[in-house]
């Protein structure tokens, strides 16, 4: 991947990834399209401050954590994923664009997985719908 160091979107969508590590030289991405694959561990995208789209729809993730830093984020796509909570990126002020549907989340909203104070513009609109 070092030859890629340059790269400002990467798209391998449904490819049975399960291994983000390779991702840690491309710190100039700024769209990560991941969705359709087999990644639990989203701990590597905590190092990669610069993202702004990140999808991540169709993968058996649980937690938001590593995603919490990503100060730049824009949009984050994690339907069809195993997120049961939203309270990790509910920091993040810039986050605009969410996509959250057939989630555990999704499916019980309390203010404990789905906080309504949320300073994320897109959290507090999914986290206060009906």
């Amino acid at each position: 991947m070092t030859s890629f160091q340059s790269l400002k979107q990467l798209s391998p969508d449904f490819n049975r990834i399960v291994d983000l590590a390779p991702l840690v030289t491309l710190t100039k991405l700024t769209g990560l399209l991941l969705s359709g694959n087999q990644i639990e561990d989203i701990s590597v995208l905590a190092g990669l401050g610069k993202r702004q789209n990140v999808y991540l729809s169709s993968n058996p993730l649980q937690t938001l954590a590593p995603l919490s830093g990503l100060s730049s984020l824009k949009i984050l796509h994690i339907t069809s994923t195993q997120v049961q909570s939203l309270q990790a990126i509910t920091g993040l002020s810039g986050l605009d664009e969410l996509a959250v549907g057939m989630t555990p989340v999704a499916e019980a909203r309390t203010p404990d997985n789905c906080p309504v104070t949320a300073q994320s513009p897109a959290v507090q609109a999914f986290c206060s719908a009906p």
